[in-house]
């Protein structure tokens, strides 16, 4: 009798034992999950800024490729010059003129 006793004893000091092993292994995984600044989701987060950052990065050396181009054509090209100038800064040439046919003339 006392041998069934240490037996039931035993396999229940192994259940609670396990049970224990279980929610140590449970709440590790939750503080994995969920804790600050280290933590799954922290770097699934972390993660995605990345991604974002890097496109955008990806983006302005496109455009600071195309500013340097444009900045090569303004220094060597004349005819661009020109062109600019007269696109951005409404400017003409000596003794030239312009003709908008594009404004309504208003009714007196």
């Amino acid at each position: 009798m006392t041998e069934n006793r240490d037996h039931q004893q035993v396999v229940g000091e192994k259940k609670l034992l396990r049970r224990v092993g279980l929610v140590v292994i449970f709440l590790s995984l939750l503080a994995l999950l969920f804790m600050p600044g280290r933590g799954v989701l922290h770097y699934r987060k972390m993660k995605r800024q990345v991604a974002e950052l890097q496109q955008a990065n990806q983006l302005l050396e496109q455009d600071n490729k195309r500013l340097a181009k444009e900045n090569h054509r303004l220094k060597t090209d004349n005819t661009y010059i020109e062109e600019y100038a007269r696109k951005k800064h409404n400017m003409l040439k000596p003794n030239e003129e312009v003709y908008d046919f594009n404004k309504k003339l208003k009714k007196k």
